[in-house]
């Protein structure tokens, strides 16, 4: 007869180091955070007068800029994130293209 060895399952030990480095997102999200906080606080002073400069961009043509450069910003990283995950095959076994 063929004997089985027995074997352990094998043993989760914690993760070594700061959890906050362990997912990627986790450090950007919280640059995010620093630069909105820096950039309001800017544009505020600027719109208060407090900084001496005029602004170097008109209101509805930086809120464009805003919109254009954001927008495509936020569409890479979703491409980038999410692009593979689009790419492979269904569960269920179809292409994925409509009938």
């Amino acid at each position: 007869m063929l004997a089985v060895p027995d074997i352990a399952p094998p043993q989760s030990r914690p993760a070594a180091g700061i959890a906050f480095w362990h997912i990627g997102f986790r450090p950007f999200y919280l640059l995010a955070t620093v630069f909105a906080a820096i950039t309001i606080s800017c544009r505020v002073a600027q719109f208060a007068g407090w900084t001496g400069a005029h602004m170097i961009v008109a209101g509805p043509l930086w809120h464009a800029h805003e919109m254009i450069f954001g927008y495509a910003f936020a569409f890479i990283l979703l491409v980038v994130h999410f692009g593979p995950m689009l790419l492979k095959p269904r569960v269920d076994g179809r292409d994925g293209q409509p009938a």
